[in-house]
């Protein structure tokens, strides 16, 4: 199987995805976002669970409220 070949069996998928502003890189911070859902869900401060995921992950804090924020915008389809 070539890229070509993943790319049109999954086209509709794709376009999907992107029409609804999904970035392909996103799928690796998906560990990162349930991290932090489940942190903060338990009871810990978003600043607290978003340190540790920064660190864990080995990203900026920056970029883990950008991964939360998007990851939690309601898509407009």
């Amino acid at each position: 199987m070539t890229i070509i070949d993943v790319l049109k069996f999954n086209r509709e998928l794709f376009e999907r995805m992107r029409s609804a502003g999904v970035r392909i890189d996103d799928v690796r911070y998906i560990d990162l976002h349930a991290d932090i859902k489940s942190m903060t869900d338990a009871g810990d401060k978003k600043t607290y669970a978003v340190a540790v995921a920064a660190d864990r992950y080995n990203v900026s804090e920056r970029l883990v409220y950008d991964i939360v924020k998007r990851f939690d915008t309601p898509l407009q389809i």
